[in-house]
């Protein structure tokens, strides 16, 4: 997921983790409010088909 939205250009960090936190939540969050999907910082099913779709 962090690699997902680094690549992306959500999450400046040098080295990602399995750690969800605040970033990574920010992150998320980031994604899904420029995407018109729901703010809420969970990686659902329609997060989850977006960040794929986005890396295609």
């Amino acid at each position: 997921l962090q690699e997902a939205l680094k690549r992306l250009g959500y999450l400046k960090i040098d080295r990602t983790t399995t750690y969800y936190g605040y970033m990574t939540r920010d992150a998320v969050m980031a994604f899904q409010r420029a995407n018109k999907l729901a703010v809420d910082g969970v990686v659902g099913p329609n997060t989850i088909k977006v960040i794929n779709k986005k890396l295609k």
